[in-house]
């Protein structure tokens, strides 16, 4: 098979290029040297067989241009437009004199005039549009749901990439799939828009490149355990680059309906493309699992529940996991606390911690390990002792908030995401404007800066002016007392740095986070409100050191796809053939009757 430039459509486009170029020559050959009524009734048919011999010459030169450029040899198609352009021009000026001799020439020359002005509109446009979309830089996104932008998780993953990412998709024969590349084959673009210094894009079809695939199947096996296609993704170059593949069942997913049935011609797909290749980015940057553990044994939730009413961190513990995160389940009682554990999360403890347990966790902070706290009572939890060095303490009562709340429960509290004054924290800032559900909240008091080379709180989530602290649990519907109940804002969530006594970590190093609700994780809530866990794995990321992996995840896009047999498909396409047709052909034959009337 020939390549390149003498590939066959090439080719073939080239040798319709010159034919037309000759049949161009002859037909404009002495067609312009007599003066006007110097032709004869056989030159002048003579003449209109030229131009429109001519004519049609123009019209392949430019369906040439067009078959090139669709083919992405940009430049080779320029100076076949140009020459269709060119022989319409002359066409139209040269035998402009001729078109009162006869009807055909008159014809020809209108025709042209036309079609030059129909293809030079049509021409830039296509013209302006390829070359935007494949050399251009980011693209406008006028979609609702920003369907075509990157998230700025997205955007800042790339963003720390120091080596080059190979992005190569496949997909099968089916139709299906094909459009299915066509998509994803948009997202790829983005990213490759976003980097376009380090980001490089390839296709590979396993059916009409086999030696090709065979290759690429022995430096990723993983490619033949996804047949119905997907992405590989390549970071770095050479025998150190690192490779994983994101399947197609992962980018896309049937949506069933109210019924949990999928209609034969008609199904929705959610495209979690973006989600999944910057979890895939995400892991590979990463190049090995981080350990994260969920502390055991005081009766804290599980990842996964039977019972819909008892609290699950499935989605959230599934995030982690997506990102690269190794996550174990830690019974502090039994087991210590590993060397290389980047965060230990404790979430809503009902029995409380015993001293050793507390000086593992104290020990792991002091190695420069992060904690991440949920609780709304350290006393009762037994971890007030964390949090007394820093001056920090979870006061009695609960949040309030009879404004901003979902459906009406009060305690159920909406935390806006611009707190007063001063710039937002790293962690609450990557969320942009969007606010964080607190179910249940307590409120975090700092009593004051801590001791000198401790290290110092910050806090990162307040709730709205509006709420306060309600200290009486009894009172129905919540009333504030001015003499007792504290005003919002309400601090609901805080940071904790410090320096690491054993890693030589400066002051400023991430040791804790705390967050005043017990349920702000639960499988529940993150789905009323996303915006829970994208806070929850900003933390984490931001106690492990990395706040280039803070941000909010990419959403997912839902949609409505019709298929049809063939016997639709001539409807779907003849029909509207014969409509179009049908006006037109009515508006031709009203204007001859209204030209003879």
């Amino acid at each position: 098979m020939m390549g390149g430039w003498l590939s066959r459509p090439v080719l073939s486009l080239l040798i319709l290029g010159l034919a037309a170029l000759g049949m161009l020559g002859w037909s404009l050959r002495g067609a312009s040297r007599p003066r006007a009524g110097e032709y004869d009734a056989a030159g002048l048919r003579r003449l209109a067989l030229r131009l429109y011999l001519g004519a049609a010459a123009g019209l392949v030169l430019v369906l040439a241009g067009v078959g090139l450029l669709l083919s992405d040899y940009v430049a080779a198609s320029l100076p076949l437009f140009a020459g269709g352009f060119g022989t319409w021009i002359t066409l139209a000026r040269r035998n402009e004199r001729f078109k009162h001799e006869s009807p055909a020439i008159r014809r020809v020359v209108g025709a042209a005039d036309a079609a030059l002005t129909a293809s030079l509109l049509a021409g830039v446009l296509l013209v302006g549009n390829l070359v935007a979309f494949r050399y251009g830089g980011r693209p406008i996104d006028l979609t609702v749901e920003r369907s075509h932008s990157l998230s700025p998780l997205t955007l800042k993953a790339l963003g720390s990439l120091d080596r080059p990412l190979t992005l190569t998709t496949y997909y099968g024969r089916a139709a299906r799939s094909q459009a299915q590349l066509a998509r994803v084959g948009e997202l790829a673009d983005l990213y490759r828009g976003a980097r376009p210094d380090l980001v490089r894009l390839s296709t590979i079809n396993p059916y009409a490149e086999p030696t090709a695939w065979e290759e690429l199947a022995r430096n990723v096996p993983s490619v033949a355990l996804s047949p119905a296609g997907g992405v590989i993704l390549q970071y770095g170059e050479g025998d150190d680059a690192r490779r994983t593949v994101v399947r197609g069942d992962e980018l896309f997913s049937l949506v069933a309906d109210e019924s949990g049935r999928t209609v034969p011609d008609r199904f929705t797909t959610r495209f979690n493309g973006e989600d999944a290749l910057t979890s895939a980015l995400i892991r590979l940057v990463e190049g090995k699992p981080v350990r994260v553990a969920f502390t055991a044994g005081h009766g804290e939730p599980t990842g996964l529940s039977g019972d819909p009413r008892q609290p699950s961190l499935a989605l959230w513990k599934q995030r982690m996991s997506a990102l690269g995160m190794r996550l174990d389940d830690l019974d502090t009682a039994r087991h210590p606390i590993p060397d290389d554990l980047a965060l230990l999360i404790i979430v809503a403890p009902k029995s409380p911690f015993q001293p050793d347990e507390l000086a593992k966790v104290q020990e792991h902070m002091n190695r420069g390990g992060g904690v991440l706290l949920l609780t709304d009572s350290a006393q009762a939890a037994g971890l007030a002792g964390l949090l007394d060095p820093y001056e920090v303490r979870l006061g009695p009562g609960r949040v309030v908030d009879p404004t901003y709340n979902y459906n009406g429960r009060m305690t159920m509290v909406f935390a806006p995401p611009m707190g007063p004054g001063g710039p937002p924290h790293p962690i609450a800032d990557g969320l942009g404007n969007r606010a964080v559900l607190v179910p249940s909240a307590a409120p975090l008091v700092l009593k004051g800066p801590g001791p000198a080379g401790v290290g110092e709180a910050y806090p990162i989530l307040w709730t709205s002016p509006g709420s306060w602290v309600e200290s009486d649990p009894d009172v129905s519907p919540p009333v504030r007392d001015a003499a007792k109940d504290a005003a919002g804002p309400i601090v609901v969530g805080l940071a904790i740095t410090g320096p690491s006594t054993t890693t030589g970590q400066a002051d400023g190093a991430p040791k804790m986070v705390v967050f005043s609700s017990p349920f702000l994780g639960d499988d529940a809530f993150v789905g009323i409100e996303p915006s829970n866990l994208d806070l929850l794995i900003n933390a984490s990321q931001w106690l492990r050191g990395k706040p280039e992996l803070v941000g909010i995840a990419p959403k997912t896009h839902v949609a409505l796809t019709l298929t049809s047999g063939p016997e639709k498909r001539t409807k779907l396409v003849f029909v509207p053939t014969v409509m179009a047709a049908a006006i037109i052909i009515a508006l031709g034959v009203g204007t001859a009757m209204a030209r003879r009337r």
